[in-house]
């Protein structure tokens, strides 16, 4: 038997079959769709985790592949390389950093002379990433990290968002 859209129309097991199949497949949607927004939420209305500089270094990251870091000890598949600073931007780095970030969409949370936080904040579902810069004026090297506050991928966000701070500072 040929399979044409007449002979769809002209069967009604055939016509219910497919009104199922396209209210399952619709159904399948908006609960994903409301799975990511209340991830959205939680992200959003989160209380960002423990960040800083602790031993003069950035916090390692959790096990999760949704975080990347430069900072020496982190895992191969989560390490991102530091940017070196020349010796004629070492005073004003975090400006530019600063003006990186703002131009890329963050928000600035916080600054000090050797210390950048800000958030990133996705636009479909609000999902937040929390991003950390250390300039370590000793070896002349700005440090990164960048974590996404829930789910265990980022698509590797953090780790494109990291290079596109640093293509901006070149």
């Amino acid at each position: 038997m040929k399979l044409t859209l007449e002979s769809i129309h002209n069967d009604p097991l055939m016509v219910e079959s497919m009104k199922i199949f396209l209210l399952a497949s619709a159904l399948i949607v908006v609960i994903i769709s409301l799975y990511f927004a209340y991830l959205g939420y939680q992200s959003r209305s989160q209380i960002p985790p423990s960040l800083g500089i602790v031993n003069n270094s950035l916090l390692p990251c959790p096990d999760s592949p949704n975080c990347v870091s430069s900072e020496a000890g982190t895992k191969a598949k989560q390490f991102v390389s530091p940017h070196n600073v020349t010796e004629s931007h070492n005073g004003l780095i975090l400006g530019k950093v600063n003006t990186a970030v703002l131009t890329l969409g963050g928000k600035i949370q916080s600054k000090t002379d050797h210390y950048l936080y800000a958030t990133f904040k996705s636009k479909l579902f609000g999902f937040v990433d929390d991003f950390e810069v250390r300039f370590d004026q000793t070896q002349a090297v700005l440090h990164f990290r960048g974590a996404s506050r829930v789910g265990k991928s980022d698509f590797d966000v953090n780790k494109k968002r990291v290079q596109a701070v640093t293509d901006l500072l070149n």
